[in-house]
């Protein structure tokens, strides 16, 4: 009877390992073509009880490609560190590369681009001589990408050429016109839009992936619109239209769109488009982007009610943008925890400062609001303000003495604006006692003292901006300091002396001094280059 149930014992020991054997193989198989049944078949097998360390280490890096292939968030990372250890004792060079790879990308998705390239170099190492092409391919693609955050733009260039070659060899020549259009990305955050639009018109000419002919014609009305030829970005942007799109790309050409209508003035289309790209999938960064061109075109059709609706939304992304790099933070605090507390401490004198404003002027954006939509009148604006005021005074004494100089010279524009006769647009500043609450509350550091701040607690991020980007200005190096700073961006608008359209001409005028490809990727630019 024991040996019976012995026997029985190893039989199903030898089934269940067969079993799970058999689930590896058949998930990856179909990894490539249906990554969502891959992702099913691993689940249903409970890898902290495997036996097989074998099987624990393939498993590994199987997991790590699927939720990479179903774009799900790359964890935990004890399965790929498992899988590292076993195949580097084991000298498996090729499965090590592969795993290496994936622990790169996890910290790529976490914006920790200095990590990703330490573990892309050693995949790199690890698959010299491989015939992993496809693999090959995505490091330096990868690669590419990192190097274009870092605004190294001819080696990001050189990393999407080691991609293309890599993808030649392995066949998969749909991918390579993608790798192309990244290419002509490069020449054109180098202003050099005659080579980026010859590879663009290339790729739609050449390609027979009628969705990546549809980037292309995308790429062309983002590059004619970032050189300020709002016609011509029109006619190429509505083109792509007429072509496949995949994820949120519908919703991006849709808002580009709009702006370039908005641009020319035509707010019917400008309102239209908006509305369109709202119905679409879409990040929160294009959403509010969206927002913000309703919300300025209501204001200039003098749609106050509209214009104050979507205002409200527009606030409503940039808090959840907010979240969301709050949430990225917290990943790479956990995956780097002791360097990120050097950095939380390196910043604590930073933090308070936000704190400050949201309380101190959380009300001012509300009474702009009120004046919008009620019309009230200048003395009932000053009774409801002093009132705010009082109830935060306590709070703003505790905080003065880290502060020096006032913004009388915001007052003193504003003043010279209406003695001149010059009309001032920006509602946020036409009550002059909102102005002085900004003095008494915010008193801003003079510009070389917060220069030093700045630099003290973001990488040297004023210096290194001042001789890379020479033609940066003033006040536009002010805005990327309140982009780290994480100040709101009706807040800003006060503190720059400016309207929501004339914060976004300051974010293209930056976007396109620093080379990137739009507005959208300048808070991920800031905060990848300086950020902790």
């Amino acid at each position: 009877m024991k040996q019976f149930l012995y026997l029985s014992f190893i039989i199903f020991i030898l089934a269940s390992c067969q079993q799970t054997s058999q689930k590896l193989r058949l998930a990856e198989e179909i990894i490539e073509s249906q990554p969502d049944s891959a992702l099913k078949i691993l689940k249903e097998i409970d890898y902290k009880n495997e036996k097989s360390q074998s099987e624990k280490a393939l498993y590994g890096i199987l997991m790590f490609k699927t939720l990479d292939n179903n774009y799900l968030t790359l964890a935990p990372d004890s399965l790929i560190n498992f899988s590292i250890a076993f195949y580097q004792d084991k000298k498996d060079s090729e499965k090590l590369g592969e795993a290496l790879f994936y622990k790169g990308r996890m910290y790529k998705y976490a914006f920790k681009h200095e990590n990703a390239s330490e573990f892309y170099m050693l995949a790199l190492e690890n698959l010299e001589g491989s015939k992993n092409y496809k693999l090959l391919a995505k490091i330096y693609s990868d690669l590419g990408h990192i190097y274009i955050a870092q605004s190294e733009f001819k080696e990001a260039r050189k990393k999407f050429e080691r991609s293309v070659e890599y993808l030649s060899k392995a066949g998969i020549y749909n991918k390579v016109y993608s790798e192309n259009i990244n290419i002509g990305n490069t020449y054109r955050f180098e202003k050099n839009f005659t080579k980026a639009h010859q590879i663009y018109n290339d790729v739609f000419t050449n390609s027979s992936d009628s969705t990546i002919s549809g980037i292309a014609l995308q790429e062309i009305g983002v590059s004619y619109f970032i050189e300020n030829k709002f016609d011509s970005s029109v006619i190429y942007l509505k083109q792509s239209l007429r072509y496949p799109f995949v994820d949120t790309n519908r919703a991006v050409r849709l808002h580009m769109l709009s702006d370039a209508y908005y641009e020319l003035n035509q707010l019917d289309s400008a309102l239209y488009f908006s509305n369109e790209s709202l119905k679409y999938p879409a990040n929160f960064y294009t959403k509010r982007e969206c927002y913000r061109i309703l919300a300025n075109t209501c204001y200039l059709k003098k749609d106050f009610k509209s214009m104050a609706e979507y205002m409200t939304h527009y606030q409503a992304m940039t808090d959840s943008v907010s979240k969301i790099q709050a949430q990225t933070k917290a990943i790479v605090i956990e995956e780097v925890h002791q360097s990120a507390i050097k950095a939380v401490k390196k910043s604590n004198q930073i933090y308070w400062l936000i704190a400050v404003i949201i309380l101190s002027l959380g009300t001012v954006f509300f009474i702009s609001y009120r004046l919008i939509r009620k019309n009230r009148t200048i003395s009932k604006q000053k009774k409801v303000v002093e009132n705010t005021l009082s109830n935060k005074k306590s709070e703003i004494e505790q905080n003065k003495t880290m502060l020096r100089e006032s913004m009388k010279d915001l007052i003193e524009k504003s003043k010279a604006l209406k003695s001149n006769g010059k009309k001032n647009t920006d509602i946020m500043l036409s009550d002059e006692t909102v102005l002085e609450i900004y003095t008494q509350a915010l008193q801003i550091n003079n510009y070389e003292v917060f220069s030093q701040k700045i630099n003290a607690a973001y990488n040297n991020m004023i210096c290194e901006l001042t001789i890379k980007f020479p033609a940066i200005s003033q006040k536009e190096m002010l805005y990327c300091s309140f982009i780290l700073l994480e100040i709101p961006q009706n807040h800003a608008m006060v503190l720059l002396e400016t309207t929501p359209n004339g914060l976004y001409k300051i974010r293209q005028r930056l976007a396109q001094k620093l080379g990137l490809n739009s507005t959208r990727e300048l808070d991920d630019f800031l905060k990848i280059c300086f950020g902790h």
